[in-house]
């Protein structure tokens, strides 16, 4: 399965050409508070691909739109994904 989830993200994701992906992410404002601060505590540190092989830079190119608005503590982000 990791082999065919890294040649698909090598060759642009073909088996998937045509599809999109349209959602909201619920997130805790407490959550956000301790992403941004160890976001903060490691900004001298170079992004990295995640384990496993996603390359965070290479997945961005997918995204075709995000927006994120605030309703009672917690943080909405509104995304679109599309190969």
């Amino acid at each position: 399965m990791k082999h065919w989830i890294e040649t698909q993200l090598a060759n642009g994701l073909p088996a998937f050409t045509g599809s999109a992906i349209a959602g909201t992410i619920s997130v805790k404002q407490e959550l956000v508070n301790d992403v941004l601060a160890e976001l903060l505590n490691q900004s001298r540190d170079i992004p990295r691909p995640i384990e496993g092989g996603l390359d965070l830079a290479e997945f961005a190119r997918y995204v075709k739109g995000a927006s994120v608005r605030a309703e009672s503590g917690t943080l909405l982000i509104d995304f679109k994904i599309a190969v």
